[in-house]
């Protein structure tokens, strides 16, 4: 899941939010200047209007210097309204003081040059990193190396390809970057990065034991009986198969970036328990009404969410009716308070 900056065929610039993704922040750095705005379906997030790099992630690049100075918003968190997780789109829109105007997605070649800023023509190879983490590869968009005790984020790294060293370019983890030429032969003179604070987890994500989603294997009876919320996040290890009376346990490992107070919220069919960091706190039973709980004063760093998930037998001829009469699932969602 993450954010990122896309150009469609209708000619115009989006951020597009994916997975599970609601919370975002932005930051900025301005070459020139003049005055710029970046707006998101209409409402600035940006107005830049000085020279600097402004954000309230760190690390800041190498080379620039941090000025926060008129950067309305700089600390403040943007959610957006996502209950479904899959794509949205939000189109973006600028304006200048300055000369006319060029936006260039970070990684698009430029065939000038000047300042290394993100997303320029230097970015014009980004690479994925992979790292594995309980058995499976991930990811990682971001190399960061320490300096003399300081981590900072690195604009390139060399890979060895066919007996040749090759220079690849990150494209600064999840995250993303859209900038503005004023005129060609300058360089770039603002640009915009938006972070994916990725701080919503649900029972969707990688787990220990594989749990999927229960209606991965349909089941029609749950159009009526289950909520919206135990169609969209429920998990089980069998879908298709009711397995009654037998206790199933998964583990989740999640990334909290940002410390603060969290909700749970869960619901289960037909009993479910969660924990979190090795400590009950929360269970249910019911698949239509949510049992919600405060996490207070969650650190920022690793965390474990445990769930443990039941289904009934009830003693009937339909007891391994999967579509009809019996499904099971768990489902679950931590997002900031």
């Amino acid at each position: 899941m993450g954010a990122r900056f896309i150009k469609k065929s209708d000619g115009n610039f989006y951020m597009r939010l994916d997975g599970n993704t609601t919370q975002v922040k932005f930051a900025a750095v301005a070459e020139a200047g003049n005055t710029y705005t970046f707006s998101v379906d209409g409402t600035v997030r940006v107005t830049k209007s000085q020279n600097g790099y402004t954000t309230s992630v760190d690390p800041v690049p190498s080379g620039l210097n941090l000025n926060n100075n008129g950067f309305t918003g700089t600390e403040t968190t943007i959610t957006y309204s996502r209950t479904t997780p899959g794509v949205d789109d939000y189109l973006l829109s600028f304006t200048s003081s300055g000369p006319g105007t060029a936006f260039y997605l970070g990684g698009e070649s430029l065939t000038w040059g000047g300042y290394a800023y993100p997303g320029d023509g230097y970015l014009n190879n980004a690479f994925n990193l992979g790292v594995k983490d309980g058995g499976s590869w991930k990811n990682v968009g971001n190399t960061f190396i320490k300096d003399n005790g300081d981590w900072k984020e690195c604009e390139s790294i060399w890979v060895k390809q066919g007996g040749s060293w090759k220079q690849f370019f990150a494209n600064y983890g999840n995250s993303s970057w859209i900038c503005m030429l004023e005129q060609t032969d300058d360089a770039i003179d603002f640009c915009v990065q938006v972070i994916a604070l990725n701080n919503v987890f649900t029972s969707l994500d990688p787990n220990s034991s594989q749990f999927t989603r229960s209606l991965s294997v349909p089941s029609s009876i749950t159009n009526t009986s289950w909520s919206s919320f135990m169609r969209t996040y429920a998990v089980w290890p069998y879908p298709g198969q009711t397995n009654t009376g037998i206790l199933y346990t998964s583990t989740w490992t999640i990334d909290v970036t940002v410390a603060g107070n969290y909700i749970l919220e869960v619901q289960a069919d037909n009993s479910g328990q969660i924990s979190f960091d090795n400590v009950v706190v929360a269970s249910s039973i019911s698949f239509t009404t949510s049992t919600i709980v405060n996490l207070n004063n969650v650190t920022a760093g690793t965390h474990t969410v445990s769930a443990s998930i039941v289904n009934a037998n009830n003693n009937a001829p339909s007891n391994s009716d999967w579509n009809n009469a019996n499904p099971a699932g768990i489902a679950w969602r931590i997002s900031p308070n």
